[in-house]
């Protein structure tokens, strides 16, 4: 710990060191037994390097973030092995000791009450705790820049001359930038204002403190440069998305666990402590306020005109500047009764949402890769090793392998563990279709999982007996036996399927009330050598078994009639809200001449197009089995700004007028996975 101010209050710092050893048995509980994350996993994985050398060119160069966590994690590998309590605790020691920090530094600028309760929020909200138990770069960063800030603070507030204190600073600045960029952000306007702060008489030492944090970086300029240009987690080929406007209501949510009955608690507490105890605000308060606001509003708009990196996690270090501000209006403890209530309640609310409303487990928040593993081999026990196949879906092999060997298990029969969906589906069906198995487990976590994987599956392991949904992940057994297990049922909350029969314009099944009309279509039904009678096609009929379709008519789409028939509905009658999925299907034949159709569903509002999603059926069509009927899916996720009153339409087109035939069209709409994104709100 940093050796404190002599005579210091030892009530104010009993009670910081209860809620700091509170706050350490939390970051404690589940460490050791929590799967590794998909972000550690790949950490881990950079650590594959014989020399440190190497690493820092292999494992840290390509990566986006500094070199600090990866050295560290290199040498607690080599001296305590891979575990998930080894590589994690340097973390949690790292998160507790910014609890302390916290909470001396928010009594320095304002108060006692200020401290207990900004360190009570460090110690038990979500959010910092979350970040503290993961071997990443966060917890490293959040200390160092509160280690600055206190050493900052000796600065403005004492006066200090020490050198201690200047290289105190200068340490902990350069520690901040080797840890995460946004800990170099927040640490650089704080060390940017301190020259509006400081004394006169010591801003040369301050300055030199400042200098020696700039000196100690130099050495990594190189590696920044170099990551800089590969562009990082946004943009063309990265994962994250641009930030949208209502990102900072979002995230102050995500803060307060959430919750948004917490974060009005807290903005309600704060507003009348700041009427009851009104003074005019103080510089140090628009420091606070500022240090929150200024990285979030570069975050944003850099991720807005360059390159997507604002998330929720680059606002941690920044973090606790936001909580001084909303508690700096809280008197010393020692002012009156009320004065010593309000921080006790902070301190057991944020307590009791953690351990007793809400218990906080680490993996609620990120996806399950050992828990894939866990059960595929418990299955595969079960079943036979060898009588089962399993696809993986996750970023990369290391993940899995990570979890076999973690289990001291064997991968027996993984076909594959990554499929990004458009040719990789074609390679899937042909795994499923070749499988002489008796059971298809798959398993995807952390990753896009394209909706049309699971009907491949089932055309040839129609009987879903085993399924687990997690937070962004999920895990599957087929069987291709009725009898091999119970039989979950179907998801589906519509279906309507045509089957192109020339005496019925549409047709409805299942049990809904609205019909489902097929309109328009080239109606050209064949019965010629192109189109045996009997020629029958296996349809996902209600996505939990299968049926031969009754109808033995077929729809040609070529050059003088490009369009099948479409089905428009409006949203409202289908779907309930944005975690549905929709599930549109065709049986198709080609004659031997690799035509393709585009299957494709349409969102309308007021007569004028929201969202146009398409797929080729050259994803999925196998051009060895060409002659012969083969199904084509199209699985799509919802938006989630659509209205129950838009329109939603399906239907298919012969991208280049090459004669297709058309056996079926179907559309089911299911309940979906609603721990992808979290539940959300039904359509308005």
């Amino acid at each position: 710990m940093v050796q404190l101010e002599k005579n210091p209050d030892k009530k104010f710092l009993y009670i910081l060191g209860t809620i700091t050893l509170v706050g350490f048995l939390l970051r404690m509980n589940g460490i050791g037994s929590e799967s590794v994350t998909a972000d550690e996993a790949s950490a881990l994985f950079r650590l594959k390097f014989s020399t440190l050398s190497e690493m820092i060119k292999g494992g840290v160069q390509p990566d986006g973030h500094p070199a600090f966590t990866q050295i560290l994690l290199w040498y607690c590998t080599k001296w305590f092995g891979i575990s998930e309590f080894a590589i994690r605790l340097p973390f949690v020691l790292f998160g507790t000791g910014s609890i302390w920090l916290s909470g001396i530094v928010a009594r320095k600028w304002f108060s006692s009450g200020t401290g207990i309760i900004t360190a009570s929020a460090m110690a038990f909200l979500q959010f910092p705790l979350m970040y503290s138990q993961l071997a990443r770069p966060y917890a490293p960063g959040l200390f160092f820049t509160m280690l600055a800030l206190y050493f900052w603070t000796k600065f403005v507030n004492n006066k200090s001359q020490s050198k201690k204190d200047i290289f105190g600073f200068g340490f902990a600045v350069a520690l901040a930038a080797y840890s995460h960029y946004f800990s170099l952000l927040t640490t650089t306007l704080l060390a940017v204002s301190g020259i509006f702060f400081v004394a006169k008489e010591i801003r040369m030492r301050y300055l030199l403190a400042c200098a020696i944090g700039v000196l100690l970086f130099v050495p990594h300029l190189s590696i920044t440069l170099s990551q800089m240009e590969i562009g990082g987690i946004g943009g063309p080929g990265g994962w994250l998305g641009k930030p949208e406007p209502r990102f900072v209501l979002d995230h102050l949510k995500f803060i307060f666990d959430g919750s948004r009955g917490l974060m009005w608690f807290v903005f309600g507490i704060c507003g009348i402590s700041a009427i009851v105890f009104y003074k005019r605000p103080q510089k140090l308060q628009l420091l606070a306020l500022a240090l929150w606001v200024l990285p979030l509003l570069i975050g944003y708009f850099y991720s807005t005109m360059k390159n997507p990196v604002l998330q929720d996690s680059v606002l941690l270090f920044s973090f606790p500047f936001l909580l001084m501000f909303l508690f700096s209006r809280f008197p010393e403890m020692e002012l009156n009764k009320i004065a010593k209530i309000i921080p006790i309640v902070f301190s057991l609310t944020f307590l009791g949402y953690v351990t007793i409303y809400k218990p906080y487990r680490l993996m609620e928040h990120f996806g399950r890769l050992n828990d894939l593993v866990s059960y595929t081999t418990a299955w595969q026990e079960r079943f036979g090793k060898k009588n089962v196949d399993v696809v993986y879906n996750v970023d990369g092999p290391f993940m899995i392998e990570y979890n076999y060997q973690r289990l001291n298990k064997k991968a027996i029969n993984v076909l594959s563990t990554s499929n990004n969906g458009g040719n990789d589906l074609l390679e899937l069906k042909n795994m499923v279709q070749n499988s002489n198995a008796s059971f298809f487990v798959y398993g995807w976590s952390t990753k896009y999982s394209p909706l049309e994987i699971l009907p491949i599956i089932k055309e040839k392991f129609p009987y879903l007996i085993r399924k687990e949904l997690w937070y962004n992940s999920a895990i599957y057994c087929f069987a291709k036996s009725k009898n091999a297990g119970t039989v979950i049922e179907s998801d589906v909350m519509f279906h309507t399927i045509n089957e192109l029969d020339p005496e019925s314009t549409y047709s409805v099944k299942l049990d809904t009330k609205q019909n489902s009309k097929w309109l328009g279509g080239s109606k050209k039904f064949l019965e010629d050598s192109f189109l045996i009678k009997t020629d029958t096609i296996t349809s996902p009929y209600s996505y939990g078994w299968t049926q031969k379709l009754s109808s033995n008519y077929v729809e040609l789409l070529d050059s003088s009639c490009l369009y099948s028939p479409s089905l428009k509905m409006k949203v409202g009658d289908i779907l309930k809200n944005p975690d549905n999925e929709i599930l549109f299907t065709i049986g198709m034949k080609q004659n031997f001449n690799s035509a393709v159709a585009v299957l494709v569903i349409q969102f309308d509002r007021d007569g004028k197009q929201l969202y146009w999603n398409g797929l080729e059926s050259s994803t999925q069509m196998d051009l060895m089995e060409e002659g012969k009927w083969q199904n084509v899916y199209f699985g799509l996720r919802l938006p989630k700004d659509l209205l129950s009153t838009d329109t939603v339409s399906f239907f298919c087109y012969s991208k280049d007028g090459k004669p297709i035939l058309l056996n079926y069209l179907d559309v089911q709409t299911l309940k979906g996975h609603t721990g992808i994104y979290g539940p959300r709100p039904d359509f308005e």
